[in-house]
């Protein structure tokens, strides 16, 4: 169970850690999310339990700094990726590495995220780079 985590917006961290022991306490069906608990207070840094935010499938759900920080990282790995390709000579492979890697990845991205997040990162990139 080490991939789930618990999302409780606008609450503190230790508010929200009350508010699932509270559940658990309350309702013996929640008894097996009890190791859970347990490990978010065993292990902070696995942020088990989260009030700013998670990846559910790829999609990032929380808080607008958290959602952008995420978008940023992902258009950042892109922006590395794409630096790699300049050592290709050859006009169409460099195209087909593009349209066939980082143009899906960069598809599938776009479905995934608000549209703004993606075009404000994107052109601040555009507009840092070489």
């Amino acid at each position: 169970m080490t991939k789930v985590k618990i999302y409780i917006p606008c609450v503190t961290r230790e508010r929200a850690r009350e508010l699932v022991l509270q559940h658990i306490d309350h309702d013996p069906s929640l008894e097996s999310i009890r190791e859970l608990y347990e490990q978010d207070l065993a292990k902070p840094e696995l942020d088990i339990i989260t009030v700013t935010g998670l990846k559910c499938v790829g999609v990032p759900i929380g808080t607008p700094e958290f959602v952008n920080a995420f978008v940023r990282s992902k258009a950042h790995a892109i922006e590395k990726d794409v630096q790699k390709l300049r050592i290709f000579q050859d006009p169409r492979i460099h195209y087909d590495l593009l349209h066939f890697s980082q143009h899906t990845c960069s598809a599938f991205q776009t479905l995934k995220q608000f549209h703004d997040n993606l075009l404000t990162h994107f052109n601040r990139m555009g507009s840092t780079s070489d």
